[in-house]
């Protein structure tokens, strides 16, 4: 596979990975006033696509980064994917952290039993989507930044 194409299957990895935090930073005005009961059931039967993204996104971003990394080790461009593979480490990090606690909490929630704290679940779910999406995010504007920007000119010492 050429270069040209480990830097094409990079950013639309990095699409995958941003896809879900992404909507879910998007969605969240209309989460807002949402009671209790709806919240609940939006998050326990609207997200199964979600995690199949996710773990395309999230296992193959890093892994095609860290490829190209050592791929242009020694470039600016191989700093940059090195960069963009801690990136997206961080943001997965900060899924497991953050935002799959409480996906546990709400798996094992009941209609109408809803605990008095749940706006703190929906709070740190959010929050923790949005540290994803922001880190994805910042990943991704560096590889389209390398894409797209002209190779870097040997100097004449």
């Amino acid at each position: 596979m050429g270069l040209h194409w480990a830097r094409l299957v990079v950013v639309g990895l990095l699409v995958l990975a941003l896809a879900g935090p992404i909507g879910h930073v998007l969605e969240a005005p209309g989460k807002w006033n949402l009671p209790p009961d709806v919240w609940l059931t939006v998050q326990q039967r609207m997200y199964a696509g979600y995690a199949i993204i996710g773990a395309v996104g999230y296992v193959g971003a890093p892994i095609a980064c860290l490829a190209l990394a050592w791929w242009r080790r020694g470039t600016e461009e191989g700093h940059v994917a090195l960069l963009a593979t801690l990136l997206i480490v961080a943001a997965f990090m900060t899924w497991w952290v953050v935002v799959a606690p409480v996906n546990t909490l709400i798996a094992g929630a009941r209609l109408g039993a809803i605990p008095p704290d749940w706006v703190n679940w929906r709070r740190q779910w959010q929050a923790g989507h949005a540290a994803c999406a922001l880190l994805v995010a910042t990943a991704l504007a560096l590889q389209v930044n390398a894409l797209i920007s002209p190779p870097a000119r040997p100097t004449a010492a």
